[in-house]
């Protein structure tokens, strides 16, 4: 179940409830990045000792992936209320209808390959 968006509205955008280590650990991604945020560094943010930070969680993986639960939680909120409110809209295609790919450093959106015609067969003639 997808849980409502913060603030019941989804086109109002309240800041996320976060506890003090992730969002310590959000400032610490934004300030140096993933890679140059130091346990010590969050610790430091979240004012705990650098075991007590390890309480909550045993790595900065499990940091970076319960921020992205967060907000993932929060946008699949928003994005149902928004189809509700919304309704159907007809001959729409649906994000299922498209395949992704990556392309260098892009995301590349390309339709599914088309079917063959039912019924249509080749043949050889020599």
């Amino acid at each position: 179940m997808v849980p409502p968006p913060v603030g019941g509205n989804w086109r109002e955008y309240d800041e996320l409830v976060l506890d003090p280590v992730l969002r310590a650990a959000v400032s610490a991604f934004v300030e140096t990045g993933y890679h140059g945020a130091t346990a010590r560094r969050i610790a430091q943010l979240a004012g705990l000792s650098v075991p007590g930070m390890y309480h909550h969680f045993a790595t900065k993986q499990d940091m970076l992936v319960g921020i992205l639960d967060l907000t993932m939680d929060d946008l699949l909120g928003r994005g149902h209320e928004a189809k509700e409110e919304g309704g159907a809209i007809p001959f729409a295609p649906s994000v299922s209808s498209w395949s992704a790919s990556r392309s260098g450093t892009e995301w590349v959106r390309r339709p599914p390959p088309r079917p063959s015609p039912i019924g249509t067969s080749i043949s050889r003639s020599g």
